[in-house]
């Protein structure tokens, strides 16, 4: 009989301004965008994606330097505008939010301090001229090869985060 059609599945980086702001996402299992002055809105490019299938988002926080973790889209983004405070987004002059929407984390490092490190993504490169994911913007959609790698890259650093350390007996 065959497996099953694969669904399509896109992928887009997500940043926010502080990690507080990450750990209650993580808490909360939801997510806001911001809402950009000028189309195109990043809430309808994610509703399209989520129409055509699976979207992903890739975590980081502005300055840390290392991806957090990545999250699977489970509702489409709401129409309703917050103003004021953001909860998630590049910079603090953003002042209009899209509401909440819901998340699952699918992997995410379980310490603050951890978290794959640039570094060890900085070859993922797309684009002409060739740049980075590192460099991306929040809301910006990357390759699927690039996702699935980082998705790759960021699992095996949650597994050896969750490994035992071992201690030397040497000193014991």
């Amino acid at each position: 009989k065959g497996r099953p059609p694969r669904v399509p599945c896109r992928y887009f980086v997500i940043k926010c301004s502080t990690v507080e702001q990450l750990w209650v996402s993580f808490a909360q299992s939801v997510w806001a965008v911001p809402v950009r002055a000028h189309p195109p809105h990043t809430s309808t490019i994610l509703n399209s994606a989520f129409e055509e299938g699976r979207v992903v988002l890739l975590a980081s926080v502005n300055g840390a330097q290392r991806w957090h973790g990545y999250a699977r889209v489970c509702e489409k983004v709401g129409e309703h505008i917050q103003e004021g405070g953001s909860s998630s987004g590049e910079d603090s002059s953003v002042r209009a939010m899209s509401p909440p929407f819901r998340i699952e984390w699918l992997a995410r490092f379980q310490h603050e301090q951890n978290g794959v490190p640039y570094s060890s993504s900085m070859a993922l490169m797309f684009g002409h001229p060739p740049s980075s994911i590192n460099n991306c913007r929040n809301g910006q959609e990357v390759p699927a090869w690039i996702g699935e790698d980082m998705c790759t890259m960021i699992d095996k650093g949650v597994a050896s985060e969750q490994q035992p350390r071992l201690r030397s007996t040497l000193y014991l």
